[in-house]
């Protein structure tokens, strides 16, 4: 009993650990997947700010606006994750275009796996790069501002040198950005081989004290068995459903004053009726027997070799396991 509650805690923890390797990878896939919509969104979004440049066209900047939005959104997420806001959070990456299969893993990520140093460093490169975004955006809507308001064109042309500086720099953090995320994957690769193979060392240390405990438990039952069937003071007999002696004792061998070679494949009854007695019919006793009462009592007599009249009680008991059906009769 006890070992199988130690299996039973041990698959538990297995199987919790395997679901967790599961959400770890599901996690940085999820991540993987929002941080490239997340980069073409801030590529289109200057590809459009570019033709702004050119343009001074507001639906041009409006484009830009409806790219950026998805990085905008990203970052307001991030602040929301920090905070433990998951529904908003996740609601904000809705709001980024960001596939929603991909949300709830990436919840998960950050709900449970933030205090893991390598997935830490990996969020906080990207909160770094998107407040670099939000730079970026804020200084495209004071660029279009000065548009709005012509003002003189050394402004707008020291303004678009900023914007540029600004964008310039999210290139280096997106790059320790893909850096960490390869880091981390191969991370978790070596981890979850490590895991694996630990899981399965486990496994079979388990299985083999398991095994070697049954297989010692079912040693001392045969020994005690034994002990029992063959010095036993009282005759026993093994019997199958037709009644035929499959074994025998030396207390039965001598009561019966015959040898093993006599009675193997012998019925019982037969025997029985050698010594003129009328014992019920075997199989009528085997079919009253059940598992809620598996005893059969009758009286007989037999002649002793002193030629001496005895008379002795036989217990038929029926037995039952998974595989077969056995009856042993004693007599004392």
């Amino acid at each position: 009993m006890q070992i199988m509650l130690w299996i039973m805690f041990a698959v538990f923890c297995i199987s919790g650990i395997t679901f967790m390797i599961i959400k770890s990878h599901a996690g940085v896939e999820a991540f993987v997947s929002t941080k490239s919509a997340w980069t073409l969104a801030h590529t289109q979004a200057k590809n459009a700010l570019n033709d702004y440049f050119e343009s001074h066209k507001q639906q041009d900047f409006e484009s830009f606006e409806k790219h950026i939005n998805t990085c905008l959104e990203t970052r307001e997420s991030l602040i929301d994750f920090k905070q433990k806001n998951y529904s908003e959070a996740q609601n904000h990456l809705s709001n980024g275009q960001i596939h929603p299969n991909t949300i709830p893993d990436l919840a998960f990520l950050y709900r449970y796996f933030t205090v893991i140093p390598q997935i830490k460093i990996l969020l906080n490169h990207w909160e770094k790069a998107n407040q670099k975004i939000y730079e970026f955006h804020t200084a495209a809507k004071l660029f279009n501002q000065a548009i709005l308001n012509q003002a003189p064109p050394h402004i707008i042309k020291i303004q678009q040198s900023k914007i540029e500086g600004l964008y310039d720099k999210i290139t280096p953090i997106e790059r320790h950005l893909d850096n960490s995320v390869h880091r981390i994957t191969a991370w978790i690769g070596q981890t979850t081989f490590w895991l694996t193979g630990l899981i399965y060392t486990l496994m079979g240390l388990m299985l083999y004290f398991g095994i070697r405990r049954t297989l010692n438990a079912f040693h001392e039952r045969d020994a005690l068995y034994h002990a029992t069937f063959h010095h036993a003071n009282v005759g026993i007999i093994q019997m199958d459903l037709n009644g035929r002696i499959q074994r025998m004792n030396q207390a039965f061998l001598d009561i019966f004053t015959v040898t093993p070679k006599d009675m193997k494949g012998r019925r019982a009854m037969d025997i029985l009726q050698n010594h003129q007695n009328q014992p019920p019919h075997d199989q009528d006793v085997f079919q009253s027997l059940s598992p809620t009462e598996p005893t059969f009592s009758y009286h007989f007599k037999i002649n002793s070799r002193t030629g001496q009249l005895l008379w002795l009680k036989a217990t038929i008991t029926k037995i039952h396991n998974q595989q077969t059906q056995r009856l042993w009769t004693e007599s004392p």
